[in-house]
């Protein structure tokens, strides 16, 4: 089974799509527009297969964060694969794509903010952590509309097997890491709060 395909089961959040190819890797030259051509024809087809849905044509402002009502979206690029994340609902997502093994020891613990967090990225692969941080960033930032950076968000734990749990203020991300030769990705979804 591919990565893709483990990581919408372990993550089963319904409805969830992953598209990822080399076309949308950041080393081609119109990556940025392939992802969002690609996330607004998908959407196109989903949610007006008669021509009367919601424009799209604002998600192909690269200047803007992708945003439609009623859908979680995310998108990342490395210099090997590119794509989204999507699914119909209002919570937070956040999708990253590495290289496996380009981020080194000590970039992971660069980015770790608390001993707690020190503690997990030192026991743990530095890719895996890093993604992990990146994708828990990305959800609370769909989530809350805001640009966060990697000291506002503290991974909590990050297991073996790849799923991590990670913070901001009140708000908790659950995800799943998955590594594989060549590149590694990380999803997560962020609730409104701990208690939800």
């Amino acid at each position: 089974m591919d990565p893709l395909t483990r990581l919408r089961q372990a993550m089963k959040i319904d409805g969830l799509i992953i598209t990822a190819t080399p076309a949308m890797a950041a080393v081609e030259p119109r990556h940025r527009d392939n992802i969002r051509t690609a996330l607004i024809n998908h959407l196109a087809t989903h949610t007006a297969p008669n021509r009367n849905g919601p424009d799209l044509t604002h998600l192909a402002d690269l200047t803007r964060r992708p945003r439609l009502d009623g859908w979680a979206i995310s998108i990342s690029h490395c210099p090997l694969i590119g794509g989204f994340a999507l699914a119909p609902g209002s919570f937070g997502l956040g999708i990253d794509f590495e290289i496996t093994n380009r981020v080194s020891a000590k970039a992971a613990m660069r980015i770790a903010t608390t001993e707690a967090e020190r503690k997990i990225a030192a026991a743990s692969n530095a890719t895996a952590f890093w993604a992990a941080k990146e994708s828990a960033i990305k959800a609370f930032g769909n989530l809350g509309h805001v640009d966060l950076q990697f000291e506002s968000v503290e991974v909590t734990a990050l297991s073996e097997a790849g799923s991590f749990t990670a913070r901001w203020m009140s708000h908790e991300a659950r995800g799943d890491v998955l590594s594989q030769k060549m590149w590694t990705v990380a999803l997560a979804r962020s609730r409104s709060s701990v208690s939800d």
